[in-house]
């Protein structure tokens, strides 16, 4: 019975999460890990504009956007994805929400376009390399429909 104890309280001990991390281990996730594209810099357009986007799903790390409008005249998949916008919050505190960003999720953002296709700032680096494309740089945003709850209610 000794030995039956020992070889418990040994395995728990063997298999139990600890909190201590090894020095010698990186940490994938840490910021200084992680390459990002470079940030677009070109100028901003003139004007403040609202638009309307549409988030779409493609399997891959492409822009996931789409003025909402577009989304029914584009349904040519090319069309599509040439017209598709990356969002860019102006600061961290505006950084969409994991709620946020799944099938035919609509918000209703407040920036400026650059004037150029690129990047938005901190966008990581992947295997997939995907084109560079519009980047809407918002002040502020409101949504209008979020699919989360239904994402989670049919996952589950």
């Amino acid at each position: 019975m000794k030995s039956v104890w020992i070889l418990i309280i040994s395995i728990n001990f063997y298999c139990s999460p600890t909190s201590e991390k090894s020095d010698s281990e990186p940490n994938p996730t840490s910021k200084s890990d992680i390459e990002y594209y470079p940030a677009n810099n070109s100028p901003l357009e003139n004007g403040i504009k609202t638009v309307n986007l549409t988030y779409i799903s493609w399997a891959c790390e492409c822009a996931n956007w789409i003025e909402e409008g577009n989304y029914d005249k584009y349904s040519d998949q090319d069309k599509l994805a040439e017209n598709s916008i990356f969002p860019e919050p102006v600061d961290s505190s505006l950084i969409l929400p994991d709620t946020l960003g799944y099938s035919t999720d609509i918000i209703k953002f407040t920036g400026q376009f650059y004037t150029e296709k690129g990047y938005p700032k901190n966008y990581p680096k992947s295997e997939q390399k995907p084109e560079p494309a519009r980047v809407f740089r918002y002040t502020n945003y409101k949504v209008i429909r979020s699919n989360y709850r239904d994402f989670v209610n049919n996952k589950n």
